[in-house]
């Protein structure tokens, strides 16, 4: 969270704010806009937009359940929206999740409206802008606004060149700071993190579970934030050095990585906490957050698996699928999901309205009195 306030205050000084490693333009410059308006570190005003904007966020979804569905099942996600406990925790956090589901909930407003050329243009200054507010998003997201978008030219150079005028800030930023060309952090490397994949287990949501994390992904995390520190320029060393690890550990522990990789992507989805907290009573709430969560995957399974609307429904399917495989590879961070919540919600709206409508099919046994 600091690194992005800081990020935010050398944009505010006029200087081009670029992280060699691991945080996008994205997010800072949301910031910087804010306290720009409302006096810098005004982290009241922060809170109060994100408040906003995930309350706009579920409008959005039941703008898009209206459109695919119905006034019914608009009414169902506007309420399962605003009942769900996993977006709004973030709102009070400096963090990007906010943004994300926004931006998310915008596409998939999007996707569901009569398309118009300017659409496409928007498309890819959206999708770019995913990348600028969470960094790994670039190892999926083209493939996602591909597939989402389509083999058509003309719509694929409008999408190109909103994806091109989003990314210029960090393209010049990136150049300014560390003479490099790159829309993402020049430095950014993924071999210890695939590395550390085999020890790191459930990622500690509690600060109480930091004590569990074994010495050999405390290692590997503590020497890639030297790196980051003091020499990121000399980054690729560390990357060359966990890379050829990582490969060695592979030849005879391939099984333990793709057991790893599905305990991760399980973890991705099972959502605890809400936050990252030192509260004794905390974790009494993790059996209502996980009675909800499923309730709302298993909604959305149902909603999805009967509905052949596209492109909503390819972008549904390929973000869910992409988010869980990328990031199921290297961490098992839950937070990492919640950006999916509103695809999530928007079909587990349609699913709980045809549940609704299968059991009302069956009539009610009645008991005669004689």
């Amino acid at each position: 969270m600091a690194a992005y306030n800081e990020l935010a205050h050398a944009i505010l000084r006029g200087e081009w704010a670029a992280h060699c490693c691991n945080h996008g333009a994205g997010y800072p410059l949301f910031l910087s806009l804010i306290y720009s308006i409302f006096g810098m570190d005004n982290f009241f005003a922060v809170r109060l937009i994100q408040v906003l904007l995930d309350l706009v966020s579920g409008l959005l979804i039941a703008a898009c359940a209206k459109n695919l569905f119905g006034a019914k099942v608009s009414r169902i996600a506007f309420i399962l929206y605003m009942l769900n406990p996993f977006t709004s925790a973030y709102t009070g956090l400096l963090l990007g999740e906010t943004l994300l589901v926004f931006v998310v909930s915008l596409i998939a407003y999007l996707l569901v409206s009569r398309p118009a050329w300017w659409h496409w243009l928007l498309f890819g200054a959206l999708f770019g802008y995913l990348i600028q507010i969470k960094i790994a998003y670039v190892f999926f997201i083209p493939i996602v606004a591909l597939v989402t978008i389509g083999l058509r030219p003309k719509r694929l150079v409008l999408a190109f060149l909103g994806f091109f005028i989003v990314s210029l800030y960090a393209l010049f930023a990136n150049y300014a700071v560390f003479q490099k060309v790159s829309v993402i952090p020049p430095y950014r490397t993924a071999g210890g993190m695939l590395y550390a994949s085999f020890s790191v287990g459930r990622y500690p949501e509690l600060v109480s579970d930091f004590s569990t994390l074994s010495d050999e992904w405390r290692n590997a995390t503590d020497e890639y934030y030297r790196y980051v520190d003091t020499k990121p320029e000399l980054m690729h060393e560390y990357d060359q050095k966990y890379t050829e690890k990582f490969k060695e550990r592979m030849k005879g522990e391939w099984p333990i990585f793709i057991q790893n990789t599905i305990q991760n992507i399980i973890y991705l989805w099972d959502k605890r906490f809400l936050l990252l907290f030192i509260d004794p009573f905390y974790p009494k709430d993790t059996q209502f957050l996980r009675i909800i969560n499923i309730s709302l995957i298993a909604l959305f399974i149902i909603g999805i698996a009967r509905f052949a609307r596209k492109p909503i429904v390819v972008f549904s399917l390929i973000y869910f699928t992409a988010l869980s495989l990328v990031f199921g590879l290297v961490i098992s961070e839950s937070r990492l999901t919640i950006p999916a919540y509103p695809i999530i919600i928007l079909w587990a709206a349609y699913g709980l309205e045809r549940f609704h409508r299968y059991a009302r099919f069956f009539p009610k046994k009645t008991v005669s009195s004689e």
